[in-house]
């Protein structure tokens, strides 16, 4: 649309329509808070989220042509994590667990995190620590 020089006007409306009742929608569901959405304010919530997909980025690919080609064996797991109490919020540590290579968040509560790992390797990679400490950096603005 934009590549072309023709802008249409009817797709930039339809655009705004949609993320409007999706706003609508979560906020009566009560699926977002009024003060998280400052959050994506913040310069450190860009850099963290940043910070991990750079990181990534080539480990992915690498996984990516690991699995197409099978030069390993795949052995899929499920970690029970006891964690601390969280001091950030559950939502964005899910979302951080989820762009690390090969894990995937399952569930978490207010003690213990399950996580869904491809591959043991993968796991072992990952520092849950690491990323609690990251998260309290977020709000580094203090937005929220």
């Amino acid at each position: 649309m934009v590549t072309s020089g023709h802008i249409s006007w009817l797709y930039v409306a339809f655009g705004v329509v949609a993320a409007g009742l999706t706003t609508i929608i979560s906020r009566r569901l009560k699926l977002i808070e009024s003060r998280s959405e400052m959050l994506y304010l913040s310069f450190g919530f860009y850099r963290h989220f940043i910070k991990i997909f750079i990181g990534n980025f080539f480990g992915s690919i690498g996984m990516v042509i690991d699995l197409a080609l099978r030069n390993s064996d795949i052995k899929p797991i499920v970690y029970r994590v006891k964690i601390n109490k969280l001091n950030c919020d559950s939502s964005l540590l899910a979302t951080s667990i989820n762009l690390m290579l090969g894990l995937f968040t399952i569930t978490l509560d207010d003690e213990v995190i399950e996580i869904h790992s491809i591959d043991e390797k993968y796991f072992k990679n990952f520092d849950l620590k690491k990323i609690q400490r990251s998260l309290s950096d977020v709000n580094d603005d203090n937005l929220v």
